[in-house]
């Protein structure tokens, strides 16, 4: 049997795990030897995903034959997988195309260069040339030019008085030695999840970003989930499909699997904040987008990085339903008990419901994605229906500390 190779073992990777299993024997990499996706492992690598000089190694001395493809599962590690691609001679993309994705700064340098729409970003070196830009600047994102999952990512204005403190939190969590700033756009966000084949692209994931909760994690920018269908015109939905795949293809994707994440301003045009050459974590690609529109976006992902040949009518929307997710934010403290919402009980409509912390367990300040501490999917009948059924399954989950 031929095997595939993906990179992370987390909750959010058994789906393309287990979706893999149906074809192929799975290798999984991912450094938690207690990592949940293991259990449907093949194979099992105990390494860091983006250590791919160690993973070649492991490779060579386990000498496993019929690797067939390199995936990221729900993970972000473009130059991992290049280097095992290239280790093992498969079909990826190039090594300037992985650097570009793997690098916030050139990756946006490179758009620009194109003339497609970012927002006004610099590359900073010091505290000093930063607090230069806020005289100029009024509201800016600080982040790591390397990391992901909203690790040290920061809305910072000049009247911030800890602005130093953000700035070297920042600086902890990467591996360069320069952040990226960027204007900080008003406007809805927009998460896409294209496919990219041949001359032609497809786009079953489009989701309304909910930052409604901003002020409440301030400076963090942590985002609470998402909704579809967007309540966009089809012709701004094109413009931003078309902006998103344009970029991928300026950064050298020429087949595979394109993440977009976009603001529509206030004057109504898309800006592109950035891309990934991978499929999202967030059980946006393995629940929200096959039971919003019929497409199993994560089959066709392992197609593409196997080299197998794809029916392009799958990658068709089949339908359009609405389907959206939220996260849940409980007090700081000792978890003692949750409560459910009775009326939602006897319904059939929660997709996935999922704790990360038992009983017990110690709940902390939440400082990136990583620190929510659970989430509902549900699907209703319509948009107005999802909304209402989702903020009141969050509102009357009690979660007890102390």
């Amino acid at each position: 049997m031929k095997k595939i190779i993906i990179l992370g073992g987390s909750f959010e990777s058994a789906s393309f795990i287990i979706e893999a299993k149906k074809k192929y024997k799975v290798i999984v990499v991912d450094k938690n030897k207690y990592s949940p996706g293991f259990k449907y492992a093949s194979y099992k690598i105990f390494e860091s995903i983006y250590d791919y000089k160690n993973i070649i190694k492991i490779l060579k001395n386990k000498n496993l034959k019929g690797i067939v493809g390199v995936i990221c599962g729900g993970t972000d590690a473009p130059m991992t997988v290049y280097k095992i691609s290239k280790f093992l001679n498969l079909k990826c993309y190039s090594y300037k195309t992985a650097k570009l994705f793997s690098n916030k700064y050139l990756m946006k340098k490179e758009l620009i260069k194109y003339g497609i729409r970012t927002p006004w970003f610099k590359k900073i070196n010091n505290f000093r040339e930063l607090k230069k830009i806020l005289k100029i600047k009024k509201y800016l994102v600080l982040k790591p030019c390397d990391n992901r999952g909203g690790r040290g990512v920061f809305l910072i204005n000049r009247k911030n008085e800890n602005i130093i403190s953000l700035y070297n939190e920042a600086k902890k969590l990467k591996k360069l030695n320069y952040l990226i700033v960027e204007e900080f756009i008003e406007g809805e966000q927009y998460s896409t999840e294209s496919i990219i084949l041949n001359n032609n692209s497809y786009t079953p994931g489009f989701c309304r970003r909910n930052y409604d909760d901003t002020k409440r994690f301030y400076p963090n920018i942590i985002e609470n989930g998402g909704d579809q269908p967007v309540n966009l015109n089809q012709k701004i939905k094109k413009q931003i499909t078309n902006l998103v795949v344009k970029a991928g293809r300026v950064l050298g994707l020429k087949e595979g699997i394109l993440k977009g994440d976009v603001v529509l301003s206030k004057n109504k045009k898309p800006c592109i904040i950035e891309v990934a050459c991978r499929l999202s974590g967030g059980w946006f690609s393995s629940h929200q987008i096959p039971h919003a529109t019929g497409v199993n976006i994560i089959k066709a992902a392992i197609d593409i990085a196997c080299s197998q040949k794809i029916n392009q009518k799958f990658l068709i929307n089949k339908y359009q339903k609405s389907v959206g997710i939220r996260y849940f934010f409980p007090k700081n403290g000792r978890l003692i008990k949750i409560t459910l919402p009775k009326k939602t009980k006897k319904k059939n409509n929660i997709i996935k419901l999922m704790f990360f912390k038992k009983i017990g367990n110690r709940i902390g300040s939440v400082e990136s994605h990583v620190d929510r501490m659970g989430f509902v999917i549900i699907k209703e009948e319509n948009k107005s229906k999802l909304i209402k059924e989702l903020n009141y399954f969050v509102k009357n989950t009690k979660i007890d500390t102390v």
